[in-house]
């Protein structure tokens, strides 16, 4: 339904586009006919990627084994439909890793609201992903980001909002909009030494 939601807002602004697949929250819901759905919204051409997709141990909605099948099925769909995919990857780092070196090498692939260190960045870097990063870099417990924001090429990284989550400083509490995120890009403007 979300995925539907976001098509149909996408297709109500000339400037949005949307991305559908099933968040690893709802993987224990996921089956052929929810594909088969995907492959026919991916179809309308304000579809740009199959996302949010991947791993969340944090949570757990749905069984771990389950989000692992889900997850590979998606990046399947959408080597066969040549669309990029987005990655929400939450206390599960390692697994996440190999799913993608195994399963989506060359590939377009984004690690939306990055939050692990610069060495897994630097994995990631070498498979020839992107990092987008959001509010999370302007927190004051944001040491590990920090070094990703200085380290990681521009050409590599996206900014975003996480709307209406992780909401930058000044901000933070309130919920979170797309006009906040040029106090992401200010930040790591600051940790790159440059406007």
């Amino acid at each position: 339904a979300s995925s539907r939601a976001a098509l149909d807002l996408a297709k109500s602004n000339e400037r949005i586009y949307a991305l559908v697949g099933t968040h690893p929250h709802e993987a224990k819901y996921y089956d052929q006919a929810t594909r088969q759905e995907y492959k026919k919204m991916a179809q309308e051409e304000k579809v740009v990627g199959i996302g949010e997709i991947g791993l969340d141990y944090y949570y757990e909605f749905s069984d771990r084994e389950v989000q692992k099948k889900v997850f590979i099925d998606q990046i399947n769909l959408a080597k066969e439909l040549g669309l990029p995919i987005v990655i929400h990857s939450r206390d599960a780092v390692e697994d996440t890793y190999q799913i993608l070196f195994e399963h989506a090498q060359g590939m377009k692939v984004l690690l939306h609201a990055f939050s692990e260190s610069w060495e897994v960045a630097q994995r990631y870097l070498d498979l020839g992903f992107f990092i987008s990063m959001g509010g999370v870099v302007t927190f004051k417990n944001a040491n590990k980001l920090l070094r990703v924001g200085e380290n990681v090429p521009l050409d590599r990284l996206v900014l975003e909002t996480d709307s209406p989550y992780l909401t930058p400083t000044p901000y933070r509490g309130k919920r979170n909009q797309p006009a906040y995120t040029h106090y992401v890009a200010d930040k790591l403007g600051e940790l790159k030494d440059m406007d």
